[in-house]
């Protein structure tokens, strides 16, 4: 059985797995930015290399990130959605680099509206100036697909 933690990689990112590792555990995951803000992940080459060899030397995998809390596709305001579409694209662009196996994220909430009346669902948007969303749209294609 695999079994893991959320941890925060914090200063030391190779430091980190290699106790997860020592603990027992075989998974991880993690933050790509802080939680509770609408910073996008920010991949130091230095940090990103030291997290990416200890992970082969250890053995952790897979790794999942969860996206920051803030996200909410559901809400009725679109500068909120907005964001959580570009924060969301961000992390998934972010779990790439990194090697992720996924993106954890809580869709949010509709407040009690009918689906079809938010945002996302009445009409194509651009997130952030970006005119595609291709990115976000198969990245959520595949992960429902892979859970059937």
């Amino acid at each position: 059985m695999n079994f893991g933690g959320h941890l925060s990689l914090g200063r030391d990112p190779a430091r980190v797995v290699a106790e997860a590792a020592a603990q027992g555990f075989r998974s991880m995951q993690i933050f790509a930015s802080s939680p509770g803000a609408w910073r996008p992940p920010l991949l130091d080459s230095a940090r990103l290399s030291a997290f990416l060899e200890a992970r082969k030397q250890h053995g952790v995998d897979p790794v999942f990130i969860h996206a920051i809390y803030l996200i909410n596709l559901a809400s009725d305001d679109e500068v909120l959605v907005g964001r959580a579409m570009t924060s969301l694209i961000a992390t998934l662009e972010a779990a790439e680099v990194i090697g992720a196996t996924g993106v954890v994220t809580d869709i949010g909430s509709h407040g009690g509206r009918a689906l079809w009346s938010t945002p996302m669902t009445r009409k194509p948007r651009a997130a952030a100036g970006r005119t595609d969303t291709r990115t976000l749209e198969m990245a959520i294609s595949i992960s429902t697909a892979s859970l059937t």
